[in-house]
């Protein structure tokens, strides 16, 4: 179970690649 907490406004993304293993990555949207 991934359970991730995220500090920054964003869409968290998860991406699985070879050997089974698990990516988490937070997309920021910048706002001007």
């Amino acid at each position: 179970d991934h359970t991730l907490f995220a500090l920054t406004d964003g869409k968290v993304k998860f991406t699985k690649k070879r050997n089974n293993r698990s990516y988490v990555s937070v997309e920021t949207e910048a706002i001007n």
